[in-house]
């Protein structure tokens, strides 16, 4: 009865080809339903292969395919390109980037003024880092009276 119940609650597929036959215990009926379950399951995946295979083969004289594939190959054209030339710009941007590098970060420049006395004398100093004009006081020091 428990063999019965097992059987009618298979596929369709494995009811007709377990439901005639006679088993000596519960396991091997379950052995055989799996056996039979992974056979059917290979054959289905083998005919979905040879249907995919005959469907490529036709689909050659068919022109809507056609159409599809050329526009496939249009579209990877177009992203191979812009592939290329993103790769380029990069290059570019990284030797740029080199160059930038190589040159020195921080210059700063003094003016030739005229000389003041020591004790007011200021020096613009340009900073290239900041973009900015800073002055550069001097403060006399002053000494101690013994």
């Amino acid at each position: 009865m428990l063999m019965d119940r097992f059987i009618e609650g298979l596929q369709p597929e494995l009811q007709s080809r377990l439901k005639h036959k006679e088993f000596g215990s519960f396991e091997k009926l379950i052995d055989k339903a799996e056996l039979l379950a992974m056979a059917m399951e290979e054959a289905q995946t083998r005919s979905r292969i040879q249907s995919v295979y005959a469907a490529r083969e036709e689909g050659s004289t068919n022109p809507g395919l056609a159409q599809i594939v050329e526009a496939l190959e249009r579209l990877n054209e177009k992203i191979e390109k812009k592939a290329a030339t993103h790769a380029e710009e990069l290059q570019n941007s990284l030797a740029l980037m080199k160059k930038q590098l190589s040159q020195p970060q921080v210059r700063f420049c003094l003016p030739n003024y005229v000389q003041q006395p020591q004790a007011f004398r200021h020096a613009a100093v340009f900073c290239e880092f900041h973009n900015t004009w800073n002055i550069l006081r001097k403060i006399p020091t002053l000494k101690k009276h013994d």
